[in-house]
């Protein structure tokens, strides 16, 4: 196993990149619990912090959790968590719009 140094500012860089994702994850598990079981398209955009053009982007996409009711769209809360978490992930924590 190979031992990498790096400089100061360049760990409390680091550190701070993990820690405000941690902090986003905590504050979204936490306003989860106040979110109903079945999402309208502006609540998820709203939670996602997307435009609603964008949710409705994704929607589209295979893998995208979510209900068609006639013209309505329905996305299941805990599904869409998920979905959320995994493609924050899959972009180092970044938006995914």
């Amino acid at each position: 196993m190979a031992i990498a140094l790096i400089d100061e500012s360049d760990l409390r860089r680091l550190i701070r990149e993990e820690l405000s994702a941690l902090l986003g994850q905590m504050r979204l598990a936490q306003s989860a619990a106040d979110l109903p079981p079945v999402l309208t398209a502006k609540e998820a955009a709203k939670v996602a912090r997307i435009s609603l053009y964008k949710l409705y982007e994704f929607a589209r996409r295979p893998g995208f959790p979510a209900i068609k009711d006639g013209r309505v769209l329905r996305i299941p809360r805990d599904a869409f968590l998920a979905w959320l978490g995994q493609n924050s992930a899959e972009n180092d924590g970044k938006p995914c719009a």
